[in-house]
């Protein structure tokens, strides 16, 4: 499910030059989410809080895998903070990370398999 940045406000906050880290829940991450709130794709795309709760994913500076430490708390672009957990393997705010330290234009990507409702 792809978001258009425009369409959630977060054009401009990621249009710098960063560096960002992106938490960045996959497809199936955002259908889970919809049975967790139960509403359809077309009404999460809807909601008028959507650009916060993708701001809650990304995070000022370039921050990889190993730089992250146990029970870390790092402030999101929304303002809220989530929390690094290691045990068990890497998870944000108990979102399990699937995939880190993918290097980007901008910053760093960590996939993560949900959406973090904050």
């Amino acid at each position: 499910m792809c978001v258009p940045t425009t369409q959630t406000g977060l054009t401009g906050a990621l249009s710098g030059p960063g560096p960002f880290t992106l938490f960045a829940p996959n497809d199936d991450a955002f259908i889970a989410a919809t049975k967790k709130l139960g509403i359809t794709k077309l009404e999460l795309m809807s909601l008028p809080n959507l650009g916060e709760i993708l701001k809650c994913h990304v995070i000022n500076g370039a921050v990889t895998s190993d730089q992250l430490k146990e029970g870390m708390e790092v402030e999101t672009l929304a303002g809220k903070k989530i929390k690094i957990s290691l045990a068990g393997g890497a998870s944000i705010s108990g979102s399990k990370v699937k995939k880190a330290d993918v290097k980007a234009s901008n910053g760093i990507v960590h996939a993560v398999e949900s959406v973090i409702l904050l």
